[in-house]
């Protein structure tokens, strides 16, 4: 059998909260994202999970949010096209654009039992940072679903949590309905408008203006 080393060890640092700069960790996937996309072929006939440890790191960032109360105040109080955000969950961000690497190298037949399974876990968790990182790996990936069951699966995942209590899963599960609408058009607009239509324009009222906000962008899309 084929050694995951050192896949396995990257994947431990860019897991590792305690002690590991954020430098380092984002190195770490950089190395296993920039492999996978330089090896799919060879990995998924000889490594098939090594696509699973990838998407586990990336979720690892995806967690990455800053969540205490005056941080989400500060979100909550700068709209979308305010300067000085680029530095917003950097982590976070990272692992966004590593999920997009990684679905736009494999095939989603290949890559979707891994993806999905890691946002069921994800997002049947209690705590909203688990949610949130499930709402923004479907939003990464919504671009690369080729089947009708896909689409109406992230799209009835989505609609729960459009009022979830916390701002930022309502933000992200908007975001990535979005996200659903350009770029799985007609076929999203076809199988959902009617259920998806007077959810956002009931979110347009949303007590936060960035979440109405971006139940406006939806709804446009």
């Amino acid at each position: 059998t084929q050694s995951m080393e050192p896949a396995t060890f990257m994947a431990a640092i860019a897991k590792s909260r305690d002690g590991v700069p954020n430098g380092i960790r984002s190195l770490a996937l950089e190395w296993l994202v920039t492999y996978l996309e330089k090896r799919e072929k060879w990995l998924n006939k000889n490594l098939k999970q090594f696509p699973g440890l990838v998407l586990e790191a990336c979720m690892n960032f995806l967690l990455e949010v800053d969540s205490g109360e005056d941080e989400v105040k500060a979100w909550a109080a700068r709209m979308d096209d305010e300067e000085g955000d680029e530095d917003e969950d950097e982590l976070m961000h990272t692992g966004e654009q590593a999920i997009d690497r990684v679905a736009a190298a494999m095939q989603l037949e290949d890559l979707g039992p891994h993806l999905f399974k890691l946002i069921g876990h994800f997002v049947a968790q209690e705590s909203w940072q688990a949610k949130h990182a499930a709402l923004s790996a479907m939003k990464q990936s919504a671009e690369y679903l080729e089947e009708k069951s896909q689409i109406d699966e992230l799209a009835r995942i989505l609609l729960q949590h459009v009022e979830h209590p916390h701002p930022r899963v309502r933000f992200m599960s908007l975001y990535a309905i979005g996200q659903l609408a350009n770029d799985q058009s007609p076929t999203f607009q076809e199988g959902w408008h009617q259920a998806v239509m007077p959810a956002l324009i009931k979110m347009m009222d949303d007590p936060v203006d960035r979440v109405a906000a971006m139940a406006m962008s939806a709804f446009v899309s």
